[in-house]
Formats: structure tokens, C-alpha cells, sequence
């Protein structure tokens, strides 16, 4: 018989949201009543002889927090989510020039900048084997809460608070030479597909824009054809660019753009001629293999730079300029509404952008001319058809928005023969996992109806003594017996409404052949494995049978068991019979290698022991932490230890792993929600446990 719940059940809210696969760190800028703030930069040319003035710059954006906007009634500056940087990074795309950039830009705060770094490549950051663009694509994959990157690696996007940003390199195309875009077009058009609903407001990115003193002839019309028929239809509420020596703010068709300042680095003349040779060399800079930076004449003059900061609020999008030398320049401000001709409301995020009305003031509202560009070898895009399923299936991203909710509890430690009421207490809680579809969020988060959950992890110790006899009867094999009837296996042959994943813990007994009482939990599990194999239920299982993955929407799911590591340790107290964790290591390396390879999608790892026990080893965590370093590990989901969450890393690693402890099934269990934009947990619990929150 299934009892209701002795007492109501409550929620424990742990919520929190995702700023970057990886996950936000949690002193990173929270989205408040002040709006979202970022900071936008672009054409640093470290290697041109500014890089001691753009350290400095970066020590203005660390600094500017805080500081008074030049309007008062704008109040002060909140500290940015992150900085986006518009390409041109390095000036001739040298190794040293893309280490001086790095040194100073880090990509998640382990450089001089303080805040994120979100950059692209430009023109003078060489083509696709360049140093700067292979560091890109690298950098990419370290980059925490990303959405989306390309199949090739160079492109990637983001949402903060409901806003979609998309950073597509040096301009929008396919495959052309010289200035390679690197199928930007193609990422735009399937993110836009798969990712945007109608009325979501978007901020796209890009080195090359359409300002008719420089830009326009880097390009073709074909090519802005191209893109502008990606995007016409849908919410654009600014586009940011690079390129041009100057500030400007204007618009292109009905879109608002911004170009943020221009390194300029002096130049001054060696001789009474030189000036006139200044002159002609700045003439011939309007042409595509210009040296970027035009001469200075003014002699002694220091370098000059800057940076637009952005601040988006439910009412209007400010942007204003900020200087090298601590000064501000110019400020634009506009209306924000709902998006003209949208049937869609505006998402329901605090600092929700649309395409903006037209009220608002900067130096220059008229669209650029539509110039055909003279440049013979910018060839149209080849192919600007969406890239097909079959030619990326294995890293492909879902088809429809991400959304998977699911359930995880460990420790369920079914027992037989003695202390049964445990079993009792865990039958509550499937009860209450079947009923979850019918429970609401906190109003905090809405107080809409939950859902059905996809499955329910279950993270180890299903049974209490894995190869013992009581009182000489098969005490392991029943309470294997109590689990499986319970949590059955694909939710409909069990108590259990939806399919369970489990693995093994330090109390379900040794390997299969070490068993000296005639059951093997391990066994069971091996064949539990291949029926999830056959039912669809997992797509990958190890040599061993033991360790096995699966999908849900374009999240990697990979179950590690007892903990990841290949073989127990030596110098580990624990029995090393029982406690082998079989090779799992390695089936998490080739795993990700064969099922999430570059494609920044988001994985959760799961096994019983965490970073919080000496059942393994501080060399096992940083083995485990290096080999899952390339890909974006959003959670790490354990047992054995309690019930919390934290954040971990190696000593000397700064990007860390959010981590659930989701202790005991009897006490309660976790409700996982991971979107597009952000992860929610909470856990259900009965209200006289008491749960600490880490």
C-alpha cells in the first residue's frame, strides 16, 4: 500500500542562472532592477605599439563600476555582465599579439579583465589557421552558459536575460576569400530556427558593418542581401560592428548600429615630407589590405581608445561612450516598446529588448547607402541553405527549443529483513515524484505547473548491503528485489512513473565475479543497461557494461557510477575489490570525444561520489577535471555524502563546476530544469528534514 506523505511536503529553492555552459560564478553581475549592463569594444591591434595603453583600458572597465553616467538621473554604472570584443584583436594575427590579447582579455576572468570576454575575429586576425581564430575556437569551448556554437567552431551565442546574442565573426556569409566568414550565415539561420521564438529580441555581432566611409566596400550587397533576409522578420534590436575608425551610431535599413572607438595609435612624421606620405598612406588604408590604423600628424599625441557602455532596461537601451583617458563621449538613448508588427508579447524577462522606437538622440539617424562593392574577390556565399541533420547528428542541436526537466536522488539503501520501514519512506517519494507533474514552482519562479520530467537519476547506493546474508538468507538479493519493483526501469513496470537511470555506489556490492554470496547488484545492472540500450532509452554503453550516456534535447548525459577514475588509487582505505570504478574514466573521455566533440553543447555528469569524500583521491578529481576541461560541464550530480550544492575546481582552476549533492530518496529528491538560458533546481522535500544549503 502507498502511504501519502506524513506531512505537507515543502520546497527548498537552489536556483540559479546560466552566464556561461558554463554556469554564471556566483560574484559575477546579477539582472536587478538596474538593467542589463555589458561593455562593447572592438579593434585593439595588440602588436601596433598601443598595448601598454590597452592595458589600461582594460583597467578602465575593471574600475568603471560604479561611476556616475554623465546624465545623473542615469544613476551609476552597474558592474557588466561581460565585455564583448568586435574583432581585430591582434593587428598582423602573430602568436605574441594573440598572448599579449589573452594576457590582458581572458576569457573567463583569468587574464587583467575582471568580467567575461565574449570576442570574434576581424580582418587582421588572419584566416582560419590563423593563431587568433584556432585561439578563438578554443576559448570557445571554455566559455561558460553558451546557447549554441557552430559546427565548425568559430561562432557561438548566448542569452542574457531573454536577449539572444549572436557572435558571427568577421561579417555574415559562407565560405569566401579573402576574409573567410566561416559559414556565419549558416549558424545565424539555424539558431535563429532552432533557438528564437517570434518576438525575442536579438543583439548580432560582427567586425565588418555597413558604414559607407569604410565598411560598406569589405563586403558585398549580395552578402548583406543574404543576411538581411535572415533577419528582417525578426526582433533585432541592435547591431554591433567593428572596422571603421571612428565612433559611430546610425542606422541600416531599420536597424539600429553601433561602432564603438578605434584604437588610434600616433604616428609621428620622420621628416617634413612624411606628413604628405601620412596623407596618402590614409587614402590608400580605405582599401581591403590596409594597415587598419591611420597615421597620426599630431606629434606626441597619446593613444587613443575607448569603449561603449551598454545598458538595456525595460523602458530604453542606453549607450554611451567611455574613453582611454577616463573622460565620456557620446551618449545614445532610445525607447524601448514592443517590436513593431510582432504578434508575440515580449518575453518575460526583466530586462526584455525589442527593435526600438525612433526616440531617442545620436549624431546620426540615416541609413547607409546601398553601394555595390568593387571588390572582385568577395564572392557571394556559396551555399546558404541551414546545415542538414544527417551532416551533424551526433553533435547536432535540438530541433526545438531546449527543455528538459528531470528528476535526481541517490541513496536509496533498500534494505530486507531489518529496517524495511526505510523502503516505506522511499515508496512516499516515488508517490511523490509521480505527482510532480501536477505541483507548481515557487511563485518566485512563476507558480506554473512543473511538468513531466523527462526520467529520474538515481545516483548509487540503491541497496544497503550489497553481497550479504542475514541470518542465512540472500539479504542483498531482496533488497535488489524491493529496488527494481519500485523504480522498475522504463516507467511502466514499475511504482515508479517514468524511466529510472541508476548506478552503483559503495554499498551495492563488487564487481560481477567477486561476489561471495551468490547475487551481483552489478549483474542486474548489466543487463538493466542493454534493456536501456535496446528500449532506446540510452544511445551509448561502455565495453564493460557498466557506464552508459544518452540525449536529452542537445544536453550529454553520462552516468560514471561509483566515481570517474579508471582503477581505485593506491594509498585509498576502502577496499579495492569493491570499490573499482571499472575503467569509467576512460568512457567519459571517448564519449565526449564521439557524441559532443566541439559542439559546445552542455553535459551533465553524474556518479556517486563527489569532491567532498576519501573514497577517492584529489589526483582522481583534477584527472577527471582536465579530461572534461574542453567541453562545457554545466552540472555535476552526486550522492553518498548529503544533501547541498557548491562550486569546485582544481587549486588553480578558475572556471568551476556547479555541483548538486542530492541526497537521501527517503528525504527528498532535486527537480532539475535546464533551458537555453538558465538551470532551476529545487528540492521537494518533507517539512521536518532540514536540508543545508552550501
Amino acid at each position: 500500500m502507498i502511504r501519502p506523505l506524513a506531512r505537507p511536503a515543502a520546497l527548498f529553492l537552489l536556483a540559479w542562472t546560466l552566464g556561461a555552459w558554463p554556469l554564471k560564478a556566483a560574484d559575477e553581475a546579477r539582472p536587478g532592477l538596474e538593467g542589463l549592463t555589458f561593455f562593447v569594444v572592438a579593434d585593439t591591434h595588440y602588436g601596433l605599439g598601443g598595448d601598454e595603453a590597452l592595458a589600461r583600458l582594460v583597467d578602465e572597465m575593471n574600475r568603471l563600476p560604479g561611476t556616475a553616467f554623465p546624465d545623473a538621473k542615469d544613476g551609476v554604472v552597474a558592474r557588466p555582465r561581460g565585455v564583448i570584443h568586435l574583432g581585430d584583436c591582434t593587428n598582423d594575427a602573430k602568436p605574441a599579439q594573440w598572448e599579449s590579447f589573452t594576457r590582458d582579455f581572458g576569457v573567463n576572468r583569468e587574464g587583467r579583465l575582471k568580467f567575461p570576454c565574449f570576442e570574434t575575429f576581424g580582418n587582421h586576425d588572419g584566416g582560419p589557421e590563423s593563431p587568433v581564430r584556432l585561439g578563438i575556437k578554443a576559448r570557445n569551448r571554455l566559455r561558460r552558459g553558451l546557447t549554441a556554437i557552430s559546427p565548425e567552431g568559430m561562432h557561438y551565442a548566448w542569452q542574457w536575460d531573454g536577449i539572444h546574442f549572436l557572435q558571427l565573426g568577421v561579417s555574415v556569409g559562407g565560405r569566401f576569400h579573402p576574409y573567410d566568414p566561416q559559414n556565419s550565415l549558416e549558424f545565424l539561420k539555424d539558431y535563429l530556427s532552432r533557438h528564437v521564438h517570434r518576438g525575442e529580441p536579438i543583439i548580432l555581432l560582427h567586425h565588418f558593418g555597413f558604414d559607407p566611409g569604410h565598411s560598406l566596400r569589405w563586403w558585398t550587397d549580395a552578402a548583406r542581401d543574404a543576411y538581411y533576409a535572415e533577419i528582417r522578420e525578426q526582433n533585432v534590436a541592435a547591431i554591433f560592428h567593428g572596422h571603421a575608425h571612428r565612433p559611430e551610431i546610425y542606422r541600416w535599413k531599420e536597424i539600429d548600429v553601433y561602432h564603438p572607438p578605434h584604437i588610434d595609435v600616433p604616428k609621428p612624421p620622420k621628416s617634413k615630407d612624411a606628413k604628405q606620405t601620412a596623407a596618402d598612406g590614409a587614402k590608400a588604408n580605405d582599401r581591403p589590405d590596409d594597415n587598419a590604423v591611420k597615421a597620426s600628424d599630431a606629434n606626441g599625441r597619446p593613444v587613443r581608445h575607448g569603449f561603449f557602455v551598454v545598458r538595456i532596461t525595460p523602458k530604453e537601451m542606453l549607450v554611451a561612450q567611455r574613453n582611454l583617458d577616463g573622460s565620456w563621449g557620446e551618449v545614445a538613448r532610445k525607447a524601448l516598446g514592443p517590436a513593431a508588427g510582432s504578434h508575440a508579447p515580449q518575453p518575460p524577462s526583466a530586462t526584455a529588448a525589442a527593435v526600438p522606437d525612433a526616440a531617442r538622440n545620436t549624431p546620426s539617424d540615416s541609413a547607409a547607402p546601398n553601394e555595390r562593392s568593387t571588390k572582385s574577390d568577395a564572392r557571394q556565399p556559396p551555399n546558404n541553405g541551414r546545415t542538414s541533420a544527417a551532416a551533424h547528428a551526433s553533435n547536432a542541436q535540438p530541433s526545438k527549443p531546449r527543455d528538459v526537466l528531470f528528476i535526481s536522488t541517490s541513496d536509496c539503501h533498500y534494505d530486507a529483513f531489518e529496517n524495511e520501514d526505510r523502503n516505506g519512506r522511499n515508496r512516499d517519494t516515488i508517490a511523490e515524484i509521480n505527482a510532480i507533474d501536477q505541483r507548481r514552482w515557487p511563485e518566485k519562479f512563476g507558480g506554473a505547473l512543473i511538468g513531466k520530467p523527462r526520467g529520474v537519476l538515481v545516483l548509487g547506493d540503491c541497496i544497503d548491503d550489497g553481497d550479504r546474508l542475514f541470518e542465512g538468507k540472500p539479504q542483498s538479493a531482496k533488497q535488489f528485489e524491493f529496488f527494481a519493483k519500485d523504480f522498475g526501469l522504463t516507467g511502466t513496470d514499475g511504482l515508479l512513473r517514468y524511466p529510472v537511470f541508476e548506478g552503483w555506489g559503495n554499498h551495492d556490492g563488487p564487481p560481477e565475479g567477486a561476489e561471495k554470496h551468490g547475487f551481483s547488484f552489478q549483474s542486474q545492472l548489466k543487463k538493466r543497461n542493454r534493456q536501456r540500450l535496446a528500449a532506446g532509452l540510452i544511445d551509448h554503453l561502455s565495453e564493460n557494461g557498466l557506464h552508459y550516456a544518452w540525449n536529452w534535447d542537445d544536453v550529454r548525459f553520462v552516468q560514471l557510477n561509483l566515481y570517474p577514475a579508471n582503477r581505485q588509487r593506491e594509498g585509498v582505505r576502502y577496499s579495492p575489490v569493491w570499490h573499482d570504478p571499472q575503467q569509467s574514466l576512460a568512457f567519459l573521455k571517448a564519449d565526449l570525444a564521439k557524441h559532443v566533440g566541439q559542439s559546445g553543447r552542455p553535459v551533465v555528469l553524474m556518479s556517486h561520489c563527489g569532491f567532498d569524500t576519501d573514497w577517492w583521491t584529489p589526483e582522481d578529481w583534477n584527472e577527471l577535471y582536465q579530461a572534461a576541461k574542453p567541453y562545457r560541464i554545466v552540472l555535476y550530480l552526486y550522492g553518498h555524502s548529503g544533501t547541498g550544492v557548491r562550486r569546485w575546481a582544481p587549486k588553480g582552476e578558475a572556471r568551476q563546476w556547479l555541483c548538486i549533492n542530492d541526497g537521501q530518496t527517503e528525504k527528498g529528491f532535486f527537480v532539475v530544469h535546464i533551458t537555453g538560458e538558465r538551470i532551476r533546481a529545487a528540492y521537494r522535500m518533507k517539512s521536518d528534514v532540514k536540508v543545508v544549503k552550501n
